[in-house]
């Protein structure tokens, strides 16, 4: 009989530097069904760089997104959370071949000898990846520094919740957005969030590599805001019309002011694609497929555009993939646009709606 403590209910909570949003899923005989999200504002400097600056502060925006709950009401206080890409240490090492169980215990033993830090400074998991040959298994080993996860712990406890699970952010996006969480070939994710922009290679069913970049999507709408003297909320709106279609005189005007820091971006994304393809392709084939997550996906063209720089197709990441299937009748009640916003948190929802805290 499985205890009280695995049937109680988990819901997603995604951290960024600028705000958190929360998403909390039902399951259905087929797939899945939203039953609650919300979002809070992170004053300046709560959170900087993934590490939480103002301690009173973020505890407040947790509190103010709790009692801002829309649909029905968390009937937990259980939670998924993601954790900031910029703290975390992530690679692939090759070891022989042995039982599962067995390599993931190797490679944590081995981490000292991967990671910047002292492994008595940091919480070290590891995640076996199904390809490799009968000599070789490959490990993804990831490594997050004790202080930046226990302050998060400390917030929550302090705001009434329970961390069940923490987990890197890509590996929550990616949950959402890749169907059935598998590739047969390594697939370029590029999430575009508000204060930065993820690329992760995803193959088979494990990250085999990230890298965070400063472009971000509050980049590209500062740049529209100055250049063609409008607020914020008019950027966000006119890249979503026109983003870098160059359609008529104010499609001209948006990509003229984007050109400095979608250029930045572009060169950024061959350079990653080159270099993954030279290291890790004997082991795992090269990128064939882009996928755009985030906000990226309100930036009308966006794709298209990095297709035709990288000869590579660009398909949206769709974050309703692994939730909602042809027999679900339910729309939910987050809008399609609103919810690329949202792919972390739903993918932490995911895990959660399925129990899987190990």
């Amino acid at each position: 009989m499985i205890s009280d403590f695995f049937q109680q209910d988990i819901f997603g909570m995604h951290i960024a530097d600028n705000c958190l949003r929360i998403a909390s899923l039902k399951k259905e005989k087929k797939g899945f069904s939203l039953e609650s999200f919300s979002s809070a504002i992170l004053a300046p400097q709560t959170v900087v760089n993934g590490e939480i600056k103002n301690s009173k502060a973020f505890v407040q925006a947790i509190n103010s997104a709790l009692k801002d709950i829309k649909g029905k009401g968390l009937r937990s206080k259980r939670v998924a959370v993601s954790l900031p890409e910029e703290k975390i240490f992530l690679r692939v090492i090759d070891l022989p071949k042995m039982a599962e169980s067995e390599m993931k215990q190797a490679a944590i033993f081995e981490a000292e000898n991967y990671i910047p830090m002292s492994v008595n400074d940091a919480y070290v998991d590891a995640q076996i990846i199904t390809n490799g040959n009968k000599e070789k298994g490959h490990v993804s080993l990831v490594a997050a520094p004790k202080i930046i996860v226990d302050s998060y712990i400390s917030c929550l406890e302090e705001a009434g919740l329970n961390p069940v699970i923490l987990e890197p952010e890509t590996y929550s996006v990616c949950r959402a957005i890749i169907k059935e969480n598998s590739s047969p070939y390594p697939v370029l994710v590029i999430d575009v969030g508000d204060q930065k922009t993820d690329l992760i290679v995803f193959c088979q069913n494990a990250i085999h590599f990230q890298v965070s970049l400063p472009v971000s999507y509050d980049v590209f709408l500062k740049a529209i805001s100055a250049n063609l003297k409008v607020d914020m909320n008019t950027a966000r709106n006119m890249i979503r019309e026109y983003g870098i279609g160059q359609q008529g005189a104010n499609g001209a005007k948006i990509f003229d002011s984007l050109v400095p820091p979608i250029t930045d971006l572009k060169e950024q994304i061959k350079k990653y694609i080159d270099f993954y393809n030279e290291r890790f392709s004997a082991s795992s084939g090269k990128i064939k497929e882009l996928v755009i997550a985030g906000e990226g996906n309100n930036f009308f063209s966006f794709g298209s555009f990095l297709s035709s720089q990288t000869g590579l197709p660009a398909n949206v990441g769709n974050p309703w993939v692994n939730i909602l299937t042809a027999k679900t009748n339910k729309i939910p009640p987050l809008s399609y646009n609103d919810s690329f916003g949202y792919s972390a948190a739903l993918g932490l929802a995911l895990r959660g709606a399925k129990k899987d805290i190990l």
